[in-house]
This record gives structure tokens, C-alpha cells and sequence, in this order.
């Protein structure tokens, strides 16, 4: 898993600023090797704005970024090049992965609003699928209610490491937050999928599948689909990562104690794990000479299989429903909180007409007596 969070150019009170990506980081988390967070081999840039090149002070004082950082920094389109480069250096043929971040707003509003429909960044088609932790952590622990990193890592007592804001500690807390959720029993199978058909800007990366559901929407994703979309864009080069996973790991395992008795079990181990990755052709998956299917047997695996397809699609679509629906109420739950925030700042005058609207019988017993005598002086 690579987990992001992007840094952007902010305002305060300006909802409506345009937001540009000022800092990329992605940390690496090694799921095969016992779910390891890999901070040496992360990558981390800044970006230089251009819209706003100059930084407001709200913006330095919240990430930590100074001018400096920026003016020193290449254009976000350089950024994604490197970044594309700093993948292919770390990352295996053969190894399925999947991006990650806190939330959708770093992918669909900083990257595909922003930076690629506004500003025209191209970006890989990697970055149009992701998993959102923190809809999984209120699905799995929280009995869907969403709630702030923070408070996600304190539900595992831990606490937030480093600079909030900053970055490179929010990717680094937020695979913290992942691995003690996978340590803990769960699985991050529900892929949030970008459309692909809004924009003419993203290009493909030949060494990264897509594993989004086959209608192309968010949803449920099953291994057995995981599976078959990295066999068909690795080839060989899938199960050559797997040999050599395996293979190291026997290796590794028997490096630690030279003659303990374990190694040739071991070694076993790892040599049943590889046949089992051979390749097997599709000509070749029924046995030669087993009776063929009678024309009902037929009908029957095809009702089975339709019966099976049916059930997954409904059980995806009502996933999505619940994503789109929680997804909703946070969003109503931010616009109420923004709109109260407003209505508590008011004028002078205002708070002047609200103590008086409140204190109405005060004023009243302050009036009254002068009008009672404006009264009696006209008539007498």
C-alpha cells in the first residue's frame, strides 16, 4: 500500500480558495512482509504553486512550509513525474498495489477537481483508485460513524506522531492507523474508484493495474478479482515476485539459525508455495480424459455462475449505497458545522440587537417609565 495526504495553498475562511497540492508524500507499507511501515524508501517532494505562489501566512503557520520550500521546489507536474519514477525504483514487478489516504477529499477534490480538471496535471490512473481509511475504520470499529484520525489512532492507543498538517506525519500516522487496523482483523476490500471518463488528462502506467470492480464504480472488491486483473497485466513477471518472495523468505528464515532443525521444513514450505504459483494455462485446467459435461450440466454451472455474479453485484451495489450515504452526512455534517461557525461571528451591532432581543424586559422597564411621562405632559 503507498498512503498519501497532500499538502494545498489555504486561506483562512475562504472555502472557495483554490487550492494547489504543495507537498506529496507517499509512504510505503510492506503488506507481504508482516504489514511494515518502510519510511526510508517513502518519498516526499514540495510543489511549487502557481496561482498563488505566494504562500498566506494561515497556510505556513498551519502545514509548517515556509516560502522557501516552495520557490525551491519543481512545478506538481515534475512532482508526478518523480513520483512515477521513485515507484518504479521501489516498487516489484509483480506486486499488487493499492493507494491510501484519510478520507476522499486528497484524491477527488485536490487531484481530480483541482490539479487535473482545473489546472490540467496529468496524473497516472493509479491515483484514480484508493481505499479511504477512515470510511473502512467506521464501517469496521465505529459502527460507521467517521471520525478524525486522531481519534481513529487512540481507538488502538496510539498517538499521533510528529506535526499535524505536516504532510509526511499525517501519511505516516495514517499507515500507522492501517497497519494496527489489519493487525486487528481488518480488510480493506472497498476501493473507492474515480471516473475515468471526465477528463482526458490521465495516462496509464504499464506496471499498474486497475482493480476496480468490472462496472468501473466503487465497491466491494473480491481477491479472486484482484488476482485475475495482476495476472493479466503482469504476466510471468506475477509469479516471478512470488518466487522470489518465497524464496527469500525461506531464506531468510533459515539465516537465522543455520542448523536449527526448522530449515528443511522450511525450505518445504517455500517449495510447495511455488508449485502452487505455476502458471496453469486455461487449455490445460480440465484433465485429459475426463468425461465432458452433459449439455443440463452445462446450463446448470451457467445458472450457478449467473446466480453467483448477481448475488456479488447486488451485495457491491448496497456497499456503495452505504459509502455514498455516509459519505453524504459527513459532508451535510461539515457544511452545518462551517455554517454555525459563520453565524457565531456577528457585528458589533448585532451582538448589540441580540443582548437587547434578549434582555427585552429590561429595556421595557427602562422605557416605560419615560414614556408614561411624555404621556401625562401632552394630556396635562
Amino acid at each position: 500500500m503507498i498512503v498519501v495526504d497532500f499538502e494545498c495553498t489555504c486561506e483562512k475562511d475562504r472555502r472557495d480558495y483554490p487550492n494547489e497540492i504543495i507537498e506529496f508524500p507517499a509512504i510505503l507499507i510492506d503488506v507481504r512482509n508482516g504489514a511494515k511501515i518502510v519510511k526510508e524508501k517513502s518519498f516526499r517532494s514540495y510543489a511549487k504553486p502557481w496561482r498563488n505562489p505566494q504562500l498566506t501566512s494561515f497556510c505556513t503557520e498551519l502545514t509548517g512550509i515556509s516560502q522557501q520550500h516552495v520557490e525551491k521546489a519543481p512545478d506538481l507536474q515534475t512532482v508526478v513525474k518523480n513520483f512515477e519514477a521513485w515507484y518504479r525504483r521501489n516498487i516489484p514487478l509483480g506486486a499488487k498495489v493499492m493507494m491510501m489516504t484519510d478520507g476522499p477529499w486528497d484524491f477527488r477534490n485536490f487531484v481530480l477537481a483541482g490539479a487535473v480538471k482545473r489546472d490540467h496535471v496529468a496524473f497516472p490512473t493509479l491515483m484514480y483508485e484508493y481505499i479511504d481509511v477512515r470510511t473502512t475504520f467506521a464501517n469496521y470499529f465505529n459502527k460507521g460513524k467517521p471520525v478524525k484520525l486522531e481519534k481513529m489512532l487512540h481507538r488502538f492507543n496510539l498517538r499521533f506522531e510528529g506535526r499535524e498538517h505536516c504532510g509526511f506525519d499525517d501519511a505516516v500516522n495514517i499507515a500507522r492507523l492501517a497497519v494496527a487496523m489489519m493487525r486487528h482483523g481488518c480488510i480493506f476490500s472497498f476501493v473507492i474508484a474515480l471516473p475515468l471518463d471526465e477528463d482526458t488528462y490521465h495516462y496509464k502506467m504499464d506496471v499498474t493495474p486497475l482493480y476496480r470492480r468490472e462496472a468501473g464504480n466503487s465497491g466491494v472488491v473480491e481477491k479472486s478479482h484482484v488476482e485475475e486483473r495482476a495476472k493479466e497485466c503482469f504476466g510471468e513477471a506475477y509469479y516471478e515476485y512470488g518466487r522470489s518472495t518465497f524464496v527469500k523468505k525461506a531464506e531468510d528464515e533459515a539465516s537465522d539459525d543455520a542448523d536449527a532443525p526448522e530449515v528443511e521444513a522450511v525450505m518445504k514450505e517455500a517449495e510447495e508455495a511455488l508449485a502452487k504459483l505455476e502458471v496453469v494455462s486455461s487449455d490445460s485446467e480440465a484433465e485429459e480424459g475426463a468425461p465432458a459435461l452433459t449439455e443440463e450440466e452445462l446450463l446448470a454451472q451457467k445458472e450457478r455462475r449467473e446466480k453467483r455474479i448477481a448475488r456479488r453485484r447486488s451485495r457491491n451495489q448496497q456497499e456503495a449505497k452505504i459509502y455514498d450515504r455516509r459519505s453524504e452526512d459527513l459532508k451535510k455534517a461539515e457544511e452545518s458545522k462551517a455554517l454555525r461557525k459563520t453565524r457565531s461571528k456577528k457585528s458589533p451591532s448585532q451582538k448589540l440587537l441580540q443582548m437587547a432581543t434578549a434582555n427585552s424586559w429590561i429595556v421595557v422597564a427602562a422605557i416605560l417609565p419615560i414614556l408614561l411621562y411624555l404621556v401625562a405632559k401632552f394630556f396635562l
